[in-house]
């Protein structure tokens, strides 16, 4: 908190100070004489604290505010960390604007120009297929490190709990393998609950990802179930629809996966055989 200096007493000045007020200086363009290109509609911001120096235009993760109000910036944020992005060059100790939410340059590495969102990993932004917080506006001619345009919108956190949809065997593809992995559930199988646990490592294809369980007559004339497992199969009595799911090979040799998840509270499986008395009875007449 800056105090304020009253008549006749001696103003004493100081580099932060001095570059405190710099900075609101540089954000009105008819006084610092930038162009209004890129000082228009930046959007929501916070002013920062660097503890070390932070290039422009790059993620940075947030921490909590000092005895100023500034929030302390670091550099390589993780993904599950509140982040934003540089507006300026900032030097150690020196405050500067963080971009959380609105229109700003980036630098982003370009994995495939067809990609239109960009999301951290391993403390850069990194461009990728699915959809992010970070809508990447420009259109890059080749891949590789460089400034984009972006729109950073809210990330799903910040979606209100209540109007988050919840569901059982929630189907996610693993970025690093390209497997998909199905979180646990309850399965009624005939009128008894079971406990599903989660299942990872399964390889993607085109059809309808199940949970399934048959029921098998052995030779003695008795029934079992198979262990329920997730496979891909058609929808059936015996098979739960738990997700569609859509393998596309690109010109390049990679895939595009979709997912597309079916909402289970519980899955059922009703199935059911001849009654033999009623076979029997039925041959009779």
């Amino acid at each position: 908190m800056w105090e304020k200096v009253f008549e006749g007493q001696e103003v004493q000045h100081s580099a932060r100070r001095e570059n405190a007020v710099t900075d609101i200086l540089n954000h009105f363009p008819a006084i610092s004489g930038k162009s209004l290109k890129g000082q228009v509609n930046r959007g929501v911001c916070l002013t920062g604290f660097a503890a070390e120096t932070l290039p422009a235009y790059v993620p940075v993760a947030i921490g909590h505010a000092n005895a100023d109000k500034a929030c302390i910036l670091t550099p390589d944020p993780a993904e599950e960390d509140f982040w934003g992005i540089t507006a300026d060059l900032m030097l150690p100790t020196v405050t500067g604007l963080v971009i959380l939410q609105g229109i700003t340059p980036a630098l982003i590495r370009i994995e495939q120009v067809d990609h239109r969102f960009a999301k951290i990993k391993d403390g850069s932004l990194i461009s990728c297929e699915e959809r992010t917080s970070c809508r990447i506006l420009s259109l890059p001619e080749e891949a590789g490190e460089q400034i984009c345009t972006v729109f950073l919108d809210l990330p799903d956190a910040s979606i209100p709990e209540c109007e988050k949809i919840h569901t059982d065997f929630a189907v996610t593809l693993n970025e690093e393998d390209h497997t998909l992995s199905v979180s646990g559930g309850y399965l009624n199988r005939n009128g008894t609950l079971l406990t599903i646990q989660e299942k990872k490592q399964i390889t993607p294809q085109t059809g309808t990802l199940c949970l399934q369980s048959i029921l098998k007559e052995k030779e003695d004339g008795t029934s079992q179930w198979s262990e329920p497992a997730f496979v891909f199969c058609p929808v059936a009595c015996n098979a739960w629809p738990v997700a569609e799911i859509t393998v596309q090979k690109k010109e390049d040799g990679s895939e595009t996966i979709t997912i597309r998840q079916r909402i289970t509270n519980v899955a059922m499986i009703l199935q059911t055989k001849p009654c033999p008395l009623t076979t029997v009875g039925a041959f009779q007449k």
